[in-house]
């Protein structure tokens, strides 16, 4: 039997006798029950201490986690609108690139970008556009 057997059993037996067998009990068995309250009590001290750390720590950790706002939730919907956006700038600069090229050929040369482009033709001709298989617009 384990001292904290025997503390409970002497507590049961004195809740059942009365107020004159626990004073009796209570003077021979209390160094023991001293002893063991002495003793739970720095385990709980030391453990309090250590929890009261880990519950601060953990709580601030989930507020970061869940509730600020820079939680992960809301990095990821920022990192993924920042690929989506860098995706798009870079289309854009390809659309820019190629609108650039068109606005210096129109410049050098109007009437050949008008018939390529628009398919304009003078009067007395006719226009047969002919497309390759894999590039069709």
């Amino acid at each position: 039997m384990t001292k904290h057997d025997e503390i409970l059993s002497c507590l049961v037996i004195l809740r059942h006798e009365g107020t004159q067998n626990f004073l009796i009990l209570w003077q021979e068995n209390k160094l023991m029950v001293s002893e063991y309250f002495s003793k739970l009590k720095t385990q709980f001290s030391t453990l309090s201490r250590i929890n009261k750390y880990t519950i601060a720590a953990t709580a601030f950790v989930l507020w970061l986690a869940i509730f600020d706002s820079h939680s992960f939730a809301t990095q990821y919907k920022l990192s993924k609108t920042v690929n989506k956006l860098e995706a798009e700038k870079a289309s854009y600069a390809e659309k820019l690139d190629i609108a650039i090229k068109d606005k210096l050929e129109l410049e050098n040369n109007k009437a050949k970008f008008a018939r390529e482009k628009f398919l304009f033709h003078k009067d007395n001709e006719e226009i047969i556009v002919i497309q390759n298989q894999d590039n069709q617009d």
